[in-house]
């Protein structure tokens, strides 16, 4: 049972992050001079890093681990970054 869910785990990590970046696609095409990274997009991809990360813990992979807490420190930074200036 445990094997499922860590397989589940896996999977949604890689698939949210193989697609993070289609709501921000979607934004482009919607409007050319959009610049900065969708909501939808961030959440996503925040999402899949943070699986993967859970992933890598029950791997025991120090590399999965350290790579996506450091994916996942910058894109907290980018969403406060966006999160902040929206507010102006």
């Amino acid at each position: 049972m445990q094997a499922v869910i860590w397989k589940a785990i896996g999977l949604a990590a890689a698939g949210l992050t193989a697609t993070s970046f289609l709501p921000q696609l979607i934004a482009r095409l919607r409007d050319p001079r959009a610049v900065r990274i969708s909501n939808g997009t961030l959440a996503c991809f925040m999402t899949g890093v943070f699986l993967w990360t859970l992933y890598g813990v029950h791997l025991q992979d120090a590399i999965i681990i350290g790579a996506n807490i450091f994916i996942f420190a910058n894109l907290t930074a980018i969403a406060a970054v966006q999160f902040w200036q929206d507010r102006k």
